[in-house]
Formats: C-alpha cells, structure tokens, sequence
C-alpha cells in the first residue's frame, strides 16, 4: 500500500484552514455576543436609574407633601418601570445564557483547530519517517548490490585465475 503523503499533508492542512476559519467566525460571533450583553447591562442599568430618579424627585419634589392623585399617578408608573426593570432583566440573562453558549463554540472551536494542527503536525512527521525509511531502504540495496557485484567480479577472477 503506498500512500500519496502530499495529498495526505494537503488534506490535513485544508482540515486545519477550515477549523481556524470556523474558529475565527466563533469568535467574532463571541465577541457580537459580548457586545449584547453589555448593551442589556447597559439598558437595564439606564432602566434602574430612572426608577431610582423617580423616587429621587418625589422625595426631594414638594416641600407640602404629595397630593393622593400625585402618589397614584407616581405608583403607576414605578410600577411600569419595575416591568421594565424586570424584562431588562430577564433580557440580560437570556443574552447573558447566549453568550455563554457561544463561548463554549468558541473553545470547541479551537479545540477542534488544535486537534487538526496535531493531525496535520502528524502527517508530516509520518511522510518525513516514510522518506526516510525509503531513502535508508535503497542506501540497503545499493550496498546490496555493490555487494554482490563486487561478489561476482571477485568469483569470476577467482574462476578465471
């Protein structure tokens, strides 16, 4: 059985190519991840202050208290904003959850690249053992051959003198 090593090598190193390209794309996708995430901490932080504020200005609003119509109107919409406080939440812990995942694509990813760099590693290591093998195989027969012709002359003088 002979191996064509070249074809074997080239093979190994478009599998290699292809696992850092799928690795590069993890990545980018990663870091869109990343970018999500700090754009919901972000609105979710946003969220919390203006219900913060809210309060903030009541307190600090008039001086002779708040009339029943104003504490109700306030109540309903740090009401609302407690919602919204509470599905920035959940949407930072979905984006949170996402990016996880997308990490764990991303570690795979290269793992994927270093087991294809081991495997591309490895077919050119077995050509160069293969090379050399060949290469002591016909220094063996070259002697073999000196060998026995050194062999024949020295019968033939043998027989002839």
């Amino acid at each position: 059985m002979t191996i064509d090593w070249t074809l074997l090598i080239r093979v190994r190193e478009r599998h290699r190519t292809l696992a850092l390209d799928r690795a590069r794309r993890e990545r980018v996708e990663a870091e869109a991840r990343a970018d999500q995430v700090r754009q919901a901490e972000a609105a979710l932080e946003a969220r919390q202050e203006v219900r913060s504020a809210l309060w903030s200005d009541v307190a600090s609003g008039q001086p002779g208290g708040l009339r029943m119509d104003d504490l109700r109107n306030v109540s309903a919409w740090s009401r609302r904003l407690d919602r919204q406080v509470a599905e920035a939440g959940v949407v930072v812990e979905r984006t949170c959850a996402e990016a996880a995942r997308q990490q764990a694509r991303v570690a795979e990813a290269r793992e994927r690249v270093r087991k294809a760099a081991a495997e591309c590693q490895s077919a050119v290591r077995m050509s160069e053992r293969a090379h050399t093998d060949a290469t002591r195989l016909r220094e063996l027969r070259f002697e073999d051959a000196a060998e026995e012709a050194s062999l024949r002359v020295w019968s033939t003088s043998r027989e002839e003198g």
